[in-house]
């Protein structure tokens, strides 16, 4: 639904929306010239395929808002472990994959150029 005023506001249906194809080398989806509007996605919930690449850009748009709407990515840039044991002396760790997540492996070959790694420990 498309409302017309001093400001334009687009209304879409409540959903899930997947991107799975980015639009270009580097955005799921580009916006361009645009002014004087809201894009209310109503409490959708928008997944994106991968994580190493822009999802929304906005060119050259002047007043532009997008509202109401959660991300997510289908495979997410992260994962989570149980940490069993720590070897100090041969500088390995040794853990367990929570269910439902990645195996950290799956993060030794970059999907993306450039992409980097990195790693966060939270214990007691």
């Amino acid at each position: 639904m498309m409302e017309q005023g001093a400001e334009s506001r687009l209304t879409v249906d409540r959903g899930a929306y997947y991107f799975l194809t980015p639009q270009d080398t580097q955005t799921y989806l580009r916006f361009r010239s645009l002014s004087d509007l809201t894009i209310d996605l109503a409490g959708s919930k928008v997944f994106f395929a991968g994580a190493f690449l822009q999802g929304f850009a906005l060119a050259n748009c002047d007043h532009v808002t997008l509202t109401n709407f959660d991300i997510d990515f289908l495979e997410p840039p992260y994962t989570q472990v149980e940490l069993l044991s720590v070897d100090p002396s041969a500088r390995t760790l040794t853990y367990r994959a929570l269910p439902q997540w990645r195996d950290p492996a799956t993060f030794n070959s970059p999907s993306v150029p450039g992409e980097a790694a990195a790693s966060l420990v939270f214990g007691p």
